[in-house]
């Protein structure tokens, strides 16, 4: 599966696990170097695309934040539906739990109960 994924993803992916400081100077240094060597347009452009790329790749991830808890949230509020045997579904008790991957993210999962179709909670695929 690893042959398959594009350049883009891959750095993309790679972007995603440094640590957010680094993140934003590997964002703010490229931007300021052209601004000083005098090309504000390029710099606009650069802007807009960086302004872009940041709603494309964090504006959906919030949403996923915050509409759907952690499974250690979805525990806290609602300790009954933790089990021996695993989690189950708060609204109708099922114990059939699936999921699917948050806008074809592989690494982003959103859990729901496969009884009444009710999402549960969400989780991180590390693979």
């Amino acid at each position: 599966m690893r042959e398959n994924q594009s350049a883009g993803y891959r750095l993309g992916k790679w972007f995603r696990q440094l640590p957010v400081p680094i993140r934003w100077l590997v964002a703010i240094v490229p931007p300021l170097v052209i601004v000083f060597s005098g090309g504000i347009a390029v710099f606009l452009a650069f802007l807009g695309i960086g302004l872009l790329c940041y709603l494309l790749l964090y504006t959906d991830d919030k949403k996923w934040r915050e509409n759907y808890p952690a499974l250690e949230e979805y525990w806290r509020r609602y300790p009954e539906s933790k089990t021996r045997n695993g989690t189950t579904c708060y609204y109708c008790g099922a114990i059939r739990i699936e999921s699917y991957a948050w806008n074809n993210d592989k690494s982003r999962r959103i859990h729901y109960c496969h009884q009444c179709r009710t999402p549960l909670y969400r989780s991180l695929d590390d693979r």
